[in-house]
């Protein structure tokens, strides 16, 4: 069984926390849905938590359909490209959330579409670990997406890892997937969320 998670979902109304009931949440730049698989219980989201996606208010950019997750049969928002040529999804998360002592990775659940085009260049992944004295671990990398299209299956879009300070001493994780090459018109992206995961 697969160890404690957070999933984060770009466009949901509501934030479920274990079995808690749901919350209605209003944020600054869009609405994420939150679910959290671990045995704590986590209260008092901070509103501060936000993630944008970036022309995802316009329809000529971005479309908005709900799937049903299978194994529990809720109904999950997800956001599907279009056309950009300038690609920005990023966000924002407090540790205080998380299990400390506990390492995690960020990963941007998606996948693309048989059609999808404009992914032959590497999108940029960042994750920034801002601790509570304001000193940073920042991790960058590069992915190709285009070995995806045509997928039928959600994949995970590595953004980095880290291990969860003490509670009394939150950080602030901050994560980004993007592409700002504006020669290049992309398509096809369809975007489920960001989880956060413990791994060994």
């Amino acid at each position: 069984m697969e160890g404690p998670q957070v999933f984060i979902n770009f466009r949901g109304d509501e934030l479920r926390l274990n079995f808690v009931d749901s919350l209605v949440i209003a944020l600054r730049a869009a609405r994420i849905k939150l679910f959290i698989d671990s045995d704590e219980q986590f209260h008092d989201l901070c509103k501060e938590n936000i993630i944008e996606i970036e022309h995802a208010d316009k329809p000529e950019n971005w479309t908005w359909s709900s799937i049903h997750e299978a194994q529990n049969g809720k109904a999950i928002d997800i956001a599907t490209l279009k056309e950009v040529y300038w690609m920005n999804i990023k966000g924002n998360f407090l540790t205080s959330k998380l299990t400390p002592e506990t390492k995690y990775e960020v990963v941007f659940v998606v996948k693309l579409e048989e059609d999808a085009i404009g992914w032959h260049k590497p999108v940029n992944l960042t994750l920034t670990l801002t601790m509570r004295d304001n000193t940073t671990i920042q991790q960058e990398q590069t992915c190709l997406l285009d070995t995806y299209v045509g997928d039928e299956e959600w994949v995970d879009i590595k953004a980095g890892e880290f291990v969860a300070p003490p509670k009394e001493a939150p950080a602030r994780i901050s994560f980004a997937m993007f592409q700002h090459d504006d020669t290049v018109r992309k398509t096809g992206l369809v975007v489920k969320g960001v989880a956060f995961r413990a791994v060994d």
